[in-house]
């Protein structure tokens, strides 16, 4: 099976975030992703290309840590896999937009509340 970007909803939100991940073979159990504690590995990882490795090896460099708004999980798949950060949670859906902005003023004290919940 070919790398995806893949998501899942994340639950400490109710729903109205979702985590975006690349994987091999589909599964979040095998990932990598962009989070609060910066690249995350999950399990077996996933196959990339050189260019997308180096990519994903470089994110944190290139555009700082982790923003629910404007560095979020969706920009870091998409960077990997095609060289454009993209988010459609935050510049298509405006409930969701809004959602991610109030998260984001929050976001340290739900990162300590639920460490480890997606």
């Amino acid at each position: 099976m070919a790398t995806s970007i893949y998501c899942i909803p994340i639950e400490t939100t109710g729903g109205i975030a979702r985590h975006y991940f690349l994987s091999s073979d589909g599964t979040f159990e095998n990932s990598i992703g962009w989070g609060p504690k910066g690249i995350e590995y999950k399990g077996n990882g996933v196959q990339l290309n050189p260019e997308q490795e180096d990519r994903a090896k470089n994110y944190p460099d290139k555009f700082g840590t982790y923003n629910i708004h404007s560095n979020n999980c969706e920009m870091f798949a998409w960077y990997v896999m095609t060289g454009k950060c993209y988010s459609g949670q935050t510049q298509e859906v405006s409930v969701t937009n809004v959602g991610a902005k109030i998260i984001q003023v929050f976001q340290p004290v739900l990162n300590i509340l639920f460490r480890g919940s997606i």
